[in-house]
């Protein structure tokens, strides 16, 4: 996974600021939307590191784009794959789910 820890200017990335939280408060919460699904951070880091390892295991490479196509609301699996994307190196590109699929295959 990429290991890259600080920007240039000095910043925390979110993938280790997200590790930090995990290390530091495991089982708080960082989000529930409207009363739904959450997530603790252990979870989050553990699942998002899942998604990552399984992206590099089929051939991600730093930089390549990675669909991201959520139905509904689904706020806690779409956020696993969004930090599982970026841990991995690559960059995470939203689908709009109200196209058409001849729009999508564009």
């Amino acid at each position: 996974m990429a290991t890259a820890t600080r920007t240039g200017s000095g910043l925390l990335l979110a993938p280790d600021l997200l590790r930090h939280r995990a290390q530091d408060q495991p089982d708080r919460r960082p989000f529930t939307v409207d009363g739904g699904p959450s997530i603790t951070y252990a979870d989050w880091e553990r699942r998002s590191n899942a998604v990552a390892h399984g992206l590099l295991a089929r051939g991600l490479r730093v930089g390549d784009r990675v669909a991201l196509y959520f139905g509904g609301v689904d706020w806690v699996d779409y956020a696993v794959a969004y930090l599982g994307v970026l841990k991995a190196g690559g960059t995470a590109t939203h689908l709009n789910d109200g196209l058409d699929p001849e729009d999508l295959a564009e």
